[in-house]
């Protein structure tokens, strides 16, 4: 680690006009990755040097990046180009919206009635949505997915058991077990234990093709 902040700080100092870096912060601990985002930042801003970095860590992307191509495939293939806030909101593809932050994703059924559509998992799950563009895919299985973010605890909402309290955290949150899945909500957590009962709301959601993976709603 000590040895690869050496080459970067040699890379660095020479002002460059064009940086290229590959995996730089590979072997670094977390605390010396993001002080090193931080140093590279300034440069990119400071000195207006073109960066370029292949990274396989989406913190380095998002925090990094003014533009990000995401690649995949052998030999590997442009799947979406844009901003970081582009790609986290509107990812095209189901491994786009995994490689720009945290995601946790779940298999479930589209069902339609007269005020719109239900996705549901075995009873675990149960989400309204009125996205016209479920309305090819009734009666078909696709991928829900959800950013940490937009998953709260709240008054109404889809019923849940908790498995802990995360400590520590800012927001507290819990981890809890719903549709199959340990997925973390934010919320207050001081006064619940685990084993306890609480609902979850989902502010948004992704939904993707199960076969091909592309982003559908």
């Amino acid at each position: 680690g000590e040895q690869q902040l050496v080459q970067i700080a040699r890379t660095m100092v020479r002002t460059p006009k064009v940086l290229l870096l590959d995996e730089p912060f590979a072997p670094l601990d977390e605390q010396l990755r993001a002080a090193m985002r931080s140093e590279i930042r300034k440069l990119q801003e400071g000195y207006g040097v073109t960066t370029i970095i292949a990274t396989n860590d989406p913190s380095d992307a998002m925090s990094l990046a003014s533009s990000i191509y995401v690649l995949d495939g052998s030999p590997a293939r442009v799947v979406q180009f844009g901003t970081p806030i582009d790609l986290h909101d509107e990812p095209a593809t189901l491994d786009v919206a995994m490689s720009t932050g945290p995601l946790w994703t779940l298999e479930v059924q589209v069902t339609a009635d007269g005020g719109g559509f239900w996705l549901s998992a075995e009873g675990a799950v149960r989400l309204r949505s009125w996205s016209p563009a479920l309305r090819d895919h009734v009666g078909r299985t696709v991928k829900l997915g959800v950013r940490p973010e937009d998953l709260e605890r709240a008054d109404r909402g889809e019923a849940t058991a908790v498995l802990r309290r995360v400590i520590p955290g800012a927001p507290s949150s819990l981890l809890c077990s719903w549709g199959g899945r340990q997925v973390t909500a934010t919320g207050d957590a001081d006064d619940t234990d685990a084993g306890a009962s609480i609902r979850l709301k989902v502010h948004r959601s992704l939904i993707f093709d199960a076969t091909d993976g592309r982003r559908i709603a």
